[in-house]
């Protein structure tokens, strides 16, 4: 998945760890800082899809809430807002599949005792 979108959208926003006229060790442990952070977004995001990701920081950004910077949960929240209506119809066909396995199920049944008695 690319990422590029949520990083452009956290680059929008100040953050504690910039790094600018930092030096040395203060430097060093701010750049593995955002190399952490970046890597809590990626595995945080990696199971939603990215058209879901992309989605939730459009809306972000159109938010009064795009005042400030997002946490993982805000994007998290917003994309499985809209995954909702997608999940709802994965549900509802995995319901009528398992409806239709037990019908087949039932007449298989039925089937077979009517063989049983009937021969």
């Amino acid at each position: 998945m690319n990422f590029g979108h949520c990083f452009a959208l956290l680059s929008q926003y100040p953050a504690v760890y910039q790094t600018e006229g930092l030096k040395g060790g203060e430097l060093e442990v701010m750049q593995q800082l955002k190399r952490r952070m970046r890597a809590d977004w990626i595995e945080d995001l990696a199971d939603v899809p990215e058209w879901a990701v992309r989605h939730a920081c459009r809306e972000w950004r159109r938010s009064s809430k795009g005042e400030w910077r997002p946490k993982i949960s805000d994007i998290l929240h917003l994309a499985n807002s809209a995954l909702a209506p997608f999940r709802a119809q994965l549900l509802d066909g995995e319901r009528k599949l398992d409806h239709a396995r037990l019908e087949a199920r039932r007449q298989a049944h039925f089937a077979a005792e009517h063989a049983r008695v009937y021969g």
